[in-house]
């Protein structure tokens, strides 16, 4: 519109804040119309712009002729979910679209042709987050008795930890939680270091693109009696809002044993490390176990295993 009314009324809306808000306003209210209707509907300005009104036509087939490349995004996001969930289109039951955007006729087209199934548009979305914070009020108060709603809370980005090794200037990185890691969710760590180290927690992209997270400092750090590597138990959450921090960090050290306990003493199961997600220690490198706690889902936080080193 704004080269239509330079060349029809001399008027150039860019120039001018005030007409350019007002364009942009009237553009608005024409896409609105355009939703429900196919007819080409016009556009009235009163005093646009040094005493004149200007007029323009559009129809919706000419927006979205104009959107095209937009529109062809709304296929992708789609597809993303169908392949992380697992499913088919013919398991889904029913598609509910909120919010005024979604509705626009060539988004429900995209959808619809992705789902195969019609679309529904029955929910308000004022409305749904009113019932919903009404029923979860309901069922966190002791006076009404109402039917559990369990809700699954996952993430929809992996986090990986870096950090470099204690005998190479190399950096080693372990993805913590993958895609779709529910949360909240906590794990147990364990590095052996002779020395203070840092964590840098991220999200791993495209094209090395890493948004960075935080750095955790980890420091106290100091080698055994004998000179060896320490082991380091650093317990790093995802909490309840899905955010992520490393929550505690545990020097472990080793107590000689008197010699008669040792006789006396039955011997010890065989431990299971069936969670351990990375190799054994090597010679001059770090690892770094991760074992997944038992949630606790009244408070939202995470036990710690019994006998695990947790400050």
């Amino acid at each position: 519109f704004t080269e239509e009314f330079k060349q029809r009324y001399k008027v150039d809306a860019e120039t001018k804040p005030r007409a350019k808000i007002r364009l942009s306003q009237e553009c608005e209210k024409l896409k609105k119309l355009m939703s429900a209707n196919t007819t080409e509907i016009p556009m009235n300005i009163e005093c646009f712009m040094e005493d004149k009104d200007v007029q323009g036509r559009m129809k919706r087939a000419t927006m979205e002729e104009m959107c095209a490349d937009l529109l062809a995004r709304v296929e992708a996001p789609l597809q993303a979910v169908l392949r992380t969930s697992g499913l088919s289109p013919s398991d889904v039951y029913a598609v509910e679209i909120v919010g005024g955007s979604s509705r626009i006729p060539a988004v429900r087209e995209t959808i619809k042709r992705v789902f195969n199934m019609e679309v529904n548009t029955t929910l308000n979305q004022d409305e749904a987050v009113a019932r919903g914070c009404a029923l979860q009020c309901a069922m966190l108060s002791p006076t009404f008795k109402v039917r559990e709603f369990k809700v699954e809370e996952s993430s929809p980005y992996a986090v990986q930890l870096k950090w470099k090794q204690s005998m190479a200037d190399e950096e080693a990185e372990l993805e913590v939680f993958n895609v779709g890691s529910t949360y909240p969710q906590a794990k147990m760590l364990t590095f052996y270091r002779k020395e203070a180290f840092t964590l840098e927690a991220s999200y791993p992209g495209p094209n090395h693109y890493q948004p960075v997270i935080g750095t955790f400092e980890i420091g106290k750090v100091v080698p055994t009696a004998e000179g060896e590597a320490s082991r380091v138990k650093v317990k790093v959450r995802m909490n309840i809002h899905g955010i992520f921090r490393v929550s505690t960090a545990s020097l472990v050290e080793k107590l000689p044993t008197p010699e008669a306990e040792v006789k006396e003493a039955a011997p010890a199961e065989k431990q299971d490390d069936s969670m351990d997600v990375t190799p054994p220690q090597t010679d001059g490198q770090p690892t770094a176990e991760a074992q997944e706690e038992p949630m606790n889902t009244d408070q939202g936080e995470a036990k710690p295993e019994d006998g695990a080193a947790v400050s």
